[in-house]
């Protein structure tokens, strides 16, 4: 299996250790919304619940895919489904909680609605960001060394 698992992503090594955190956890979470859907088969879910769990499963499985092959759209894409994952909405029959594995979160609300806020969900918002910022560093330096050794192979 690890085998395999290099082979596939040969820059899978590049991450920091709380990028290979954040893309195990992000493939977790698009996993556990597929066995979700998996487990409702029986129950009759509204289309729109199954299309959004639906999404969101595939959106975090992406996501994960982009960041074990060493891609800064996959942190941008993590961004988003963290973002989503923080934030806990109600308004009469409308509901999202997104908050998936892991959550503790504080919310208020009144009679028809509900907002919440899941610090785990910003925490990792957090995490993601700081991993761009440090893989667009790391680029950029790539990209500066290259360009000088090209400069200095033409002179």
């Amino acid at each position: 299996m690890k085998h395999w698992f290099n082979k596939r992503f040969p820059q899978y090594h590049l991450l920091s250790k709380s990028g290979k955190f954040l893309a195990w956890f992000t493939f977790l979470l698009g996993v556990n919304w597929l066995i979700w859907l998996i487990l409702q088969y029986r129950s009759v879910l509204p289309v729109v619940d199954i299309l959004v769990n639906l999404v969101f499963a595939v959106f975090c499985l992406i996501a994960a895919y982009n960041v074990f092959s060493y891609r800064a759209v996959g942190f941008k894409q993590m961004l988003l489904v963290f973002a989503l994952t923080a934030v806990q909405l109600q308004i009469g029959q409308f509901f999202i909680n997104l908050s998936g594995v892991l959550s503790v979160s504080i919310g208020f609300g009144g009679p028809g609605y509900y907002f919440g806020v899941n610090f785990i969900g910003i925490i990792l918002f957090v995490l993601a960001a700081k991993n761009l910022q440090i893989m667009d560093k790391l680029q950029r330096q790539e990209t500066f060394i290259q360009d000088s050794s090209e400069i200095a192979e033409k002179e």
